[in-house]
């Protein structure tokens, strides 16, 4: 049976970890540590889904992952992208969701 294909793209490594071990049952998990990893494997793989951290780095305010919403979505319009971050701001679930993200969640993940 074909699994759907979920796209994991954070910069901690444990918690690509943790989501991996945990989906790994019921999706093809791929995963990536920034946006250049991020669009390879959306070119390569179309996921159905993408968990994308708002900030890919450890600067503070760094906002890459919402910058690559975008990106994502104009290679495969289809792919349901949910937001993950550790400072949640109403602010930046908003502009997620103006952007075309499909949810938001904060860590750390209670699976």
């Amino acid at each position: 049976m074909k699994k759907d294909k979920i796209l994991i793209v954070d910069d901690e490594q444990g918690i690509r970890e943790q989501l991996f071990w945990a989906l790994n049952d019921v999706y093809e998990v791929h995963q990536a540590a920034d946006a250049r990893e991020a669009i390879a494997q959306v070119q390569g793989h179309n996921p159905e889904v993408v968990i994308l951290d708002i900030a890919l780095s450890r600067v503070e305010n760094e906002r890459e992952g919402i910058d690559l919403i975008g990106r994502i979505l104009d290679i495969y319009p289809s792919t349901k992208i949910i937001m993950a971050t550790a400072h949640s701001k109403t602010e930046n679930a908003l502009e997620c969701l103006q952007r075309g993200a499909y949810d938001f969640f904060s860590k750390p993940v209670d699976l």
